[in-house]
């Protein structure tokens, strides 16, 4: 039987979002390999297929090609869950530069996966790789806690309930959306902030004022934050791995979403709304629209789209693998 081996870097912010995963593929069996990739020390252990997750720098690329040498003629998978057309124009003083460490960290794998076509656009664009050596790939979780919550209720002259999730970082976008509450017609809605403690408070100074906002650390369940809430709400500026968003439609809570990156197809008219820009008046404009939609209706349709998404993600990687196995 194939082993496929998931190296995982411990140093990267990917290693919180990789190490729950789970991995079912008839055939092969998988395991999971922690490292620091600053260091160039690869495990020197390897199984028949290598997927690698780690966040592409300068000091990062010697580890990925001592590993790429160690690993012989087995096939390397490189996870690009990190770097998106939004990212770089908010992030990158020097593309040039940008793209030529990218060219070099790709030009060693056997195939790039991205987590949203929208990434996989933004490489091929810019000549980061070639077409035949990238795909997308939905990453594959155990949502089967999600799956079971109901659906959203009609609450008929009630708020609609919204819940987002992130810190203080201009990423997140929390800012943008504490701002577009502020423009909301009184009792259209409430907002509950599930944030990190470090980050707390920040954003009860930035929420200071406006009475719809709940600020939230307990450290209770994803779960418990949907199931409390009747949709989900992601003003990030850039967002190439659109995991909440996958999440929030495997438990059936419609969207609103900026359009940036890979949110967009996460949130399909039929299921959510998309803000025009990032700015707070269009994120409002984007919220008031989903308060005047059944909301039943729409969490039904994300749960079938996630279903969708799961089942064409199992088949992909099934394929994906049973190709490099050969």
């Amino acid at each position: 039987m194939p082993t496929v081996q998931h190296i995982i870097d411990q140093t990267s912010e990917l290693a919180g979002n990789t190490s729950a995963t789970v991995f079912k593929y008839s055939g092969s069996a998988h395991s999971q390999c922690f490292v620091n990739a600053r260091r160039p020390m690869p495990p020197g252990s390897y199984g028949d297929i290598i997927v690698l997750y780690l966040k592409a720098s300068w000091a990062r690329l010697p580890f990925i090609s001592l590993l790429r040498d160690d690993i012989a003629h087995r096939p390397l998978i490189i996870l690009e869950q990190t770097y998106s057309r939004s990212y770089e124009q908010h992030c990158v003083a020097d593309r040039k530069r940008f793209h030529y460490l990218l060219s070099l960290t790709y030009g060693l794998a056997d195939l790039v996966i991205t987590a949203s076509e929208a990434q996989r656009s933004w490489l091929l664009d810019n000549d980061l790789t070639t077409p035949d050596k990238v795909t997308t790939c939905v990453p594959l979780h155990d949502f089967s806690e999600l799956v079971a919550l109901s659906v959203p209720v009609v609450r008929t002259g009630q708020p609609i309930r919204l819940v987002a999730f992130g810190g203080a970082d201009r990423q997140s976008g929390l800012d943008i959306l504490i701002e577009a509450m502020k423009h909301l017609p009184n009792g259209l809605a409430t907002l509950e902030i599930c944030c990190t403690t470090k980050d707390q408070n920040a954003i009860v100074i930035a929420a200071s004022g406006v009475p719809s906002i709940r600020i939230t650390t307990e450290p209770t369940g994803f779960a418990d934050y949907l199931a409390r809430n009747d949709a989900v709400v992601m003003p990030a500026r850039w967002q190439p791995f659109a995991l909440k968003a996958h999440q929030a439609c495997a438990a059936a809570r419609p969207l609103v979403v900026t359009n940036v990156d890979a949110l967009a197809e996460f949130a399909n008219k039929d299921w959510g709304e998309i803000a025009a820009s990032d700015s707070p008046h269009d994120l409002a404009a984007a919220i008031t629209r989903l308060a005047a939609r059944p909301l039943p209706d729409l969490g039904a349709a994300a749960r079938t789209a996630f279903l969708s998404r799961e089942s064409e993600g199992h088949r992909k990687w099934s394929a994906l693998l049973a190709g490099l196995e050969r």
